[in-house]
């Protein structure tokens, strides 16, 4: 896969560093094998639930800190020498809420049913960013 998009793509040799899995559908064990036996430096495809504080990269020599999330998933069980660039679930909420209420979040922001205006995009973005920044 990255000889094809590395030639068509036009991208040098050795300049793709990472992946997607198509749909973020993980093929477990097998998928991160394949991707160290690969050389790749980094998987972009895991989602962790919306929690605070937030998650960052995490190294994949370790069991992943949270639960695997979502439908069919297969998260790696065993060490590699992949990076997870983890995907969190967006806050749909435009404003910070209570922090022991439940509320569901959206892996990509065409989910969250609740945004309906530029200005609500707009709150809910900002919202996720402090999320991010003041966690860190």
């Amino acid at each position: 896969g990255r000889d094809i998009i590395e030639k068509f793509g036009r991208i040098p040799r050795g300049g793709v560093l990472g992946e997607r899995a198509p749909l973020l559908r993980l093929g477990g064990n097998n998928m991160f094998a394949a991707l160290e036996e690969s050389e790749f430096l980094y998987d972009s495809s895991m989602v962790a639930p919306l929690q605070n504080p937030p998650l960052w990269p995490y190294t994949t020599y370790f069991a992943i800190p949270h639960a695997c999330h979502g439908n069919f998933q297969k998260c790696p069980t065993r060490s590699y020498g992949v990076w997870e660039m983890v995907m969190n679930e967006f806050d749909p909420r435009e404003l910070p809420g209570d922090s022991t209420e439940q509320v569901s979040g959206c892996v990509m922001l065409d989910s969250c049913t609740e945004i309906r205006t530029p200005d609500a995009l707009y709150n809910v973005l900002t919202h996720n960013f402090i999320r991010h920044y003041e966690q860190n």
